[in-house]
C-alpha cells in the first residue's frame, strides 16, 4: 500500500485533553482578592483542548477569540485578557506559559507564580490557578 494511504493505528492517535474550569474557595481564601467577591454560583464546565495553542483569559473584542474564556458565566476580575496559554508539544501533551499576567499563574500547590514566558510541562490532573478564584484542571481523556 502506498505510504500516503496507510492508516494510522488507533494506539498512535493523538491524545484528547480537556480543561475542567471551577471556582476554588480555598484558593480564593488564600489569595489577595482586593475587593473581588467569590461567586455565589459557578457551575463547573469542561472545555475541550483543541489545537496547538489554547488561550486562557477573558474575552475582549480587540484581543480576538479566547478558548478558555473566564469572562462568563461569572467574570473572574483577577484574570488578564491574555493571561496564559497552553501549547501542545510533539507527544500531544501540553505546556503552560504565563503571558505576563498581572496576577500571575500558579501550578498545583506552587505558592510562587510561574515566571512569565517560560514553558512548564503540564500532566493530566495538574491544576492551574489564575485570577482570584479560578482553578483549571487539565485532564487527558481515555482513547
Amino acid at each position: 500500500m502506498p505510504a500516503a494511504l496507510r492508516l494510522v493505528p488507533h494506539s498512535a492517535t493523538v491524545a484528547r485533553w480537556e480543561a475542567l474550569v471551577e471556582a476554588d474557595r480555598a484558593y480564593f481564601d488564600d489569595g489577595k482578592a482586593d475587593g473581588t467577591r467569590f461567586p455565589a454560583t459557578f457551575p463547573a464546565r469542561a472545555v475541550p483542548l483543541r489545537g496547538r495553542r489554547v488561550l486562557i483569559g477573558r474575552r475582549n473584542r480587540s484581543a480576538g477569540p479566547t478558548v478558555i474564556d473566564l469572562s462568563a458565566p461569572v467574570e473572574d476580575e483577577g484574570v488578564s485578557v491574555d493571561h496564559a496559554v497552553l501549547e501542545q508539544v510533539a507527544d500531544g501533551s501540553y505546556q503552560l506559559v504565563d503571558r505576563g499576567s498581572l496576577n500571575g499563574t500558579r501550578l498545583n500547590d506552587g505558592r510562587v507564580p510561574l515566571p512569565a514566558g517560560q514553558p512548564v510541562p503540564v500532566r493530566s490532573g495538574d491544576r492551574i490557578f489564575v485570577g482570584a478564584w479560578t482553578r483549571i484542571t487539565v485532564r487527558q481523556l481515555p482513547s
